[in-house]
């Protein structure tokens, strides 16, 4: 990763995540990799790649409380059955998977957090209809949801709106297709690293702006 030392400067917190269980080059890894380091609208990105685990990521997201914290925080993840771009509004208290995580953990639904009410909603500030219609405008296809599913993406989601919430930061979960896929409505053709670091890059300035 990149040297950050001009630590006091506005910046955004971007994370990726690795491989997991059926995804072996996960996408997202190679966009936060990219991105780290980089100015965008005057706002430095440090980024980091997550491993695909439910523990320790509230420990994890809680040392950028550390100093200066972010000005915002994103996510991204790959939704392995989706053909377009998905900004998630919402995260769940709950976590529940089919396949396990890299840790070879899994669970069959129990909270993310025990303090607080099981399936509970955590909604983000971040204006996501909007940058919706921006992406749409520039040729992306891209939707809103209300789903996260209850896997690692969600978990991570939930506890970020939950930490830097409480500070105030908004953050954002951002869901890709995988690579190779087709939208159907793109005439780009089928999704690729470079669309996908596009996309990235769109939602970023709409945040900082």
């Amino acid at each position: 990763m990149a040297d950050h030392s001009s630590a006091q400067l506005d910046w955004i917190l971007v994370t990726g995540f690795g491989a997991f269980p059926g995804v072996l080059d996960n996408p997202t890894e190679a966009v936060a990799r990219t991105l780290d380091g980089r100015m965008i609208a005057g706002t430095q990105i440090r980024a980091e790649v997550l491993d695909v685990t439910f523990a320790g990521v509230a420990q994890r997201l809680e040392t950028h409380l550390v100093g200066h914290p972010p000005a915002a925080t994103i996510h991204l993840g790959v939704a392995v059955q989706s053909t377009h771009v998905r900004l998630e509004r919402q995260a769940v208290n709950w976590k529940r998977a089919s396949i396990p995580d890299v840790a070879g953990v899994s669970f069959d639904g129990v909270p993310i957090d025990a303090a607080a009410e099981p399936h509970r909603v955590l909604e983000t500030d971040v204006p996501v209809g909007s940058i919706v219609a921006s992406l749409q405008n520039a040729g992306f296809a891209a939707r809103e949801s209300d789903d996260p599913g209850r896997y690692v993406c969600n978990c991570t989601y939930y506890q970020a709106l939950r930490i830097f919430g409480a500070q105030g930061i908004p953050s954002l979960f951002v869901h890709v297709p995988p690579l190779g896929v087709d939208p159907g409505e793109n005439e780009s053709g089928p999704w690729t690293s470079e669309a996908l670091l596009a996309v990235a890059e769109r939602v970023i300035e709409a945040v900082v702006e």
